[in-house]
């Protein structure tokens, strides 16, 4: 019988925005730096660890994270998902300096939503998970307000 928000940072929020989309009794959800889609993340920080192309490498590295784990990264996207959540509130907050997830993922999280019930808060200054730190105080000011708007839930902090 209580209100549920979900928060989650990196993968977690990944994880916090596609449970969300297909269970209605997360009310609210705060994903912070979170990947549109699992698969060019990983192209992305190979490319970016190696300065190899993505190809031929990336695939081969999808096909053992299936054969070890048993799920095709590619198919991780929440940005696939994120439509499925309204009416309810989405908190999404992203670094503009993100060096793992780019801040494109965020942006395009905030347009597949499609709901004046998404909002997008960008860091300038901050990289990956790095908002908070950018701005302690403010960071959860900010989340504790949109959960008790959200969820209307007294005595956050």
């Amino acid at each position: 019988g209580r209100r549920i928000g979900a928060f989650g940072w990196s993968m977690g929020g990944a994880v916090a925005l596609m449970t969300a989309a297909r269970d209605a009794r997360v009310g609210a959800v705060v994903a912070d730096s979170a990947f549109a889609d699992q698969g060019s993340v990983i192209a992305f920080n190979f490319q970016q660890s190696t300065r190899l192309p993505a190809w031929p490498f990336v695939p081969l590295a999808f096909a053992f994270i299936r054969m070890r784990a048993g799920y095709w990264p590619q198919r991780v996207r929440p940005v696939d998902a994120i439509g499925d959540i309204a009416p309810r509130p989405v908190l999404l907050i992203h670094g503009e300096r993100d060096d793992m997830c780019p801040a494109e993922h965020a942006r395009r999280l905030l347009h597949a939503a499609g709901a004046t019930t998404t909002h997008l808060w960008m860091a300038p200054s901050a990289k990956h998970v790095g908002a908070y730190f950018a701005d302690p105080a403010a960071y959860v000011a900010r989340v504790a307000e949109f959960f008790h708007r959200s969820l209307g839930v007294e005595n956050m902090l």
